[in-house]
């Protein structure tokens, strides 16, 4: 208990002031718009394959994310680099991150299936990544080794952990920036029958970003996650 009053309550960089109201919402509307732009040319092309679709929208969601953010912090005269806490142990924070990984996908997995089971729902993440697929291996291998084992992650980390957790964590305590990051970051993904598994994906990275003060080890729980996935998929 004493632990974790400490954990919440102690001094760091996420606590200290960086992005502004304005900021967040400029960053957060062009990432939006920027992405629904990328959506409505996917539709546009209404003749080409489900897996042309999807490159041109998976490709949209990281440079949506991306663009506003890197602008933002060159306006700031910083860089991505403030991301990444080079007085981390990799070797300490890796095993955590691996650790964790598993956690989400054994507990927010097995969560997931009960509560799927239980309303009889179906897995429509599962379902959307099969629709994309293509008899192309090097197009599956850009869409989904490349775009969603690890652009994607590495994006959403840096604005989920990066840019919401951040700002939130600058006005609050940990639980409560991690609970309305972990349940905004669930909700965007429009999959309610991956539920749990994206809340605890969620609740886990802001955890270890709060903790190693980097992303880095969030970015690895994600892109294991994502990975696991895409595998699972490819080997259907």
């Amino acid at each position: 208990m004493l632990y974790f009053n400490y954990m919440i309550n102690k001094e760091n960089l996420l606590k200290k002031e960086f992005w502004t109201f304005k900021e967040f919402v400029y960053i957060t509307l062009s990432s939006l718009l920027m992405f629904f732009f990328f959506v409505l040319l996917a539709m546009y092309f209404n003749e080409i394959e489900n897996y042309f679709k999807s490159l041109i929208i998976n490709f949209g969601l990281i440079v949506s994310i991306l663009s506003p953010v890197i602008l933002f912090l060159h306006k700031k005269g910083v860089s991505l680099n403030m991301y990444i806490n080079p007085n981390i142990k990799f070797i300490k924070w890796f095993l955590y991150s691996l650790i964790l990984a598993i956690l989400v996908v054994v507990v927010g997995g097995s969560l997931t299936n009960i509560f799927n089971n239980f309303f009889g729902i179906d897995n429509t993440t599962m379902d959307v990544l099969q629709f994309t697929l293509s008899d192309n291996l090097i197009l599956n291998l850009i869409d989904f080794k490349l775009f969603v084992g690890i652009l994607i992650p590495i994006s959403e980390e840096i604005y989920f952990r990066g840019v919401l957790y951040k700002f939130l964590r600058q006005k609050y305590l940990f639980i409560t920036s991690s609970v309305i990051s972990a349940l905004i970051f669930t909700l965007v993904h429009f999959s309610f029958s991956s539920i749990f598994f994206l809340l605890f994906l969620g609740l886990f990275s802001s955890w270890i970003y709060e903790k190693s003060g980097s992303l880095i080890p969030s970015i690895i729980i994600h892109i294991f996650v994502n990975t696991l996935a895409v595998n699972f998929v490819l080997m259907q």
